[in-house]
């Protein structure tokens, strides 16, 4: 019997047979509160979906590879080139020109100010055999230093592949600094437009850059919609100037983030396409694919365990890959920490060429189409990305929604839940909030010497509030640094974890104490073999707390044991925790917790000493930051 006559011997359950199943197992749990997710733009996203049905979505030429994006952005210039010739000649297939003073240069980028300082910033490189992806510090100017260089070499512009990067908007967004009016862009995008055409260049000169409202916090549907808003933005300036809405259009590129959330990645690439080919539409063109480059995301890497972004760097290069991304840059795994060795730079390529060469992710046009979890999610990113380019547009367009600060505002809901879910461990990050190595070695880079970003050549600018670029592990990351500040003056941070009651009752909590204080570097010192036969429990573990050396404690007591009245005859009629809790009080403890529900006990726990419950969807933050805060000053003279 073949394979697909012995499948077809079977009935196809239907979804609610399905369901019927699993409610069984639930045992009376809620379906929805316990298998149904919520994406952070508030759709549901479901345990099992049927098949998809959609339209295939064209991104990058069937059977064309992505371009291999490797970041050129040392300040040397020297440096740089060689940095350069080591990427090609290690398998990228298109550099990104970092200048400095560019808002993702990191405090690095490279220094040239004239053609020729540039020129031996890319010697030895062979332009007219690759992509070049400029990323401006000085907006137009850096653009025309590249047309400069270029001229120098005696290249002719018309065979080079290069994407001149020019984002005012975007640079405004960061910076705040926002022109009054729409007319302060028309002139600057028209003299750059000229001065790049009337060169020869054909490939895309202005790019629509949806990281940096990644990088403040954005939602997958706000980053597209403030994407979308500044493409329409620029196809109207460029109107503006008398051109054709097909030509403005072969002037544009978007570039967008990925991160390690891999369906709804793939699914914010192909909305993208989606909503591009409406809005052609909706301007009277026929739909052609945008040069669409895709970059890891700069706020999912992680200072600490730095390791593990190489886990991160691959799901997101595979779901921007997938997804039909021209060109992709996957980020070094050390590049939070500063300036990126040579080593930590070929793993990021080999990230790639893996995914190509061996994976042969590239062969297959939209690979996602047919998955009804990833279409669905297309669709709702459609659906409510539109109608936020919608308000956008009612609202006056990108350029006054970034003067009045409307982008500001509805971005932050969004980065305060998930700066929540992150300072919650509600969303854990591996290395940093969840399985901490506390005796991790350091990895030292250069640092970045300059923040912000460059002159962007704005006439008469206003200040706005800017988007913050953030790393969602940097409270954890600010706490691990302060305990390590904490040895030299208080003393290396522990906490005395009192481990009470039947072990397989409290082995859960006691490792997620653990685990909890582990995060701020505060090392756990485990008790759990107290006397219960007539002896003075409470006496007992303040004895070996005070041994231990510890300032902190954190209680882990079973349930049963807790809630019930003590038997012993030295405190009759308290709980075990109370007095407990009390008792450490009075010698002198720096901060009581307890790990677990108090449920009805909540009130005299805390007359009692405790300051903190330690359970799933706690602050941990609030309770690092005061953990180390009592050690500290348990430790003063």
């Amino acid at each position: 019997m073949s394979a697909i006559a012995f499948a077809e011997a079977f009935p196809t359950p239907s979804q609610q047979q399905w369901r019927q199943a699993v409610e069984g197992v639930l045992k009376g749990a809620s379906f929805e509160d316990t298998l149904v997710g919520r994406s952070a733009d508030g759709f549901a996203i479901q345990p099992l979906y049927s098949k998809g049905t959609g339209p295939i979505v064209m991104g990058r030429k069937p059977g064309k590879p992505w371009q291999i994006t490797a970041r050129v952005d040392h300040p040397d210039t020297e440096a740089a080139a060689a940095s350069a010739l080591a990427e090609l000649e290690g398998g990228a297939t298109s550099l990104a020109l970092v200048m400095s003073g560019n808002r993702f240069a990191r405090g690095h980028g490279v220094e040239a100010r004239s053609p020729g300082e540039l020129d031996a910033a890319l010697a030895g490189v062979d332009l007219g055999l690759i992509h070049l992806w400029l990323e401006p510090g000085r907006g137009a100017s850096d653009a025309e230093l590249v047309a400069a260089m270029i001229a120098r070499r005696g290249l002719a512009p018309e065979g080079l592949d290069v994407d001149f990067g020019i984002d005012p908007l975007g640079e405004a967004a960061a910076t705040g600094l926002v022109p009054a009016a729409e007319g302060a862009l028309v002139v600057p995008f028209g003299n750059a437009f000229d001065d790049l055409r009337g060169r020869g260049f054909q490939g895309p000169l202005f790019r629509a850059d949806g990281r940096s409202y990644h990088d403040a916090g954005a939602s997958e549907a706000q980053e597209l919609a403030c994407t979308l808003a500044t493409l329409v933005a620029y196809l109207r300036v460029l109107e503006a100037r008398g051109l054709a809405l097909a030509e403005a259009r072969a002037s544009l590129s978007v570039a967008m983030a990925a991160d390690s959330d891999q369906f709804l990645t793939i699914a914010k690439f192909r909305a993208l396409r989606r909503l591009w080919d409406r809005i052609q539409r909706a301007c009277g063109m026929i739909p052609a694919p945008i040069a669409l480059h895709a970059e890891t995301s700069w706020r999912i890497l992680t200072q600490r365990d730095p390791w593990v972004n190489i886990l991160r760097g691959t799901i997101a290069a595979l779901s921007a890959g997938v997804a039909g991304a021209d060109s992709v840059a996957v980020l070094p795994f050390d590049h939070a920490l500063g300036l990126s060795d040579e080593s930590a730079r070929r793993i990021s390529r080999n990230t790639q060429l893996i995914l190509q060469h061996e994976a042969h992710l590239w062969r297959v046009v939209d690979p996602a189409a047919g998955s009804g979890g990833i279409e669905a999610m297309t669709d709702e990113l459609c659906r409510i990305g539109w109608l936020l380019f919608q308000q956008i547009e009612r609202d006056g367009g990108m350029l006054q929604a970034l003067a009045n600060g409307d982008i500001g505002r509805m971005l932050q809901p969004s980065r305060q839940a998930l700066q929540t879910a992150v300072a919650t461990c509600c969303r854990p990050i591996t290395g940093t909030s969840a399985f901490p190595n506390l005796h991790e070695q350091r990895i030292e880079r250069p640092r970045g010497s300059r923040d912000g970003c460059g002159d962007i050549g704005f006439e008469a600018p206003r200040s706005v509030p800017l988007l913050p670029s953030i790393r969602l592990s940097e409270g954890f990351e600010r706490m691990r640094d302060r305990s390590e500040r904490a040895v030299a003056a208080a003393g290396a941070p522990r906490v005395f974890v009192a481990c009470l009651g039947e072990r397989k009752l409290v082995a859960g909590r006691c490792a997620f104490a653990e685990n909890l204080f582990a995060t701020g570097g505060i090392a756990a010192i485990v008790e759990g073999d107290l006397s219960w036969e007539g002896g003075d429990v409470a006496g007992q573990l303040v004895t070996r707390w005070r041994a231990s050396g510890a300032n902190l404690v954190c209680l882990c007591i079973s349930d049963e044991l807790a809630m019930s009245a003590s038997e012993d005859a030295t405190y009759p009629g308290d709980t075990l925790a109370e007095e407990i809790s009390r008792r450490l009080r009075q010698a002198g403890a720096g901060l009581i917790a307890y790990a677990g529900n108090p449920q009805i006990k909540e009130t005299a726990l805390l007359a009692a000493g405790v300051s903190h419950f330690l359970q799933p969807g706690c602050d941990v933050l609030a309770v690092l930051d005061a953990g180390l805060t009592a050690h500290i000053a348990g430790r003063e003279p």
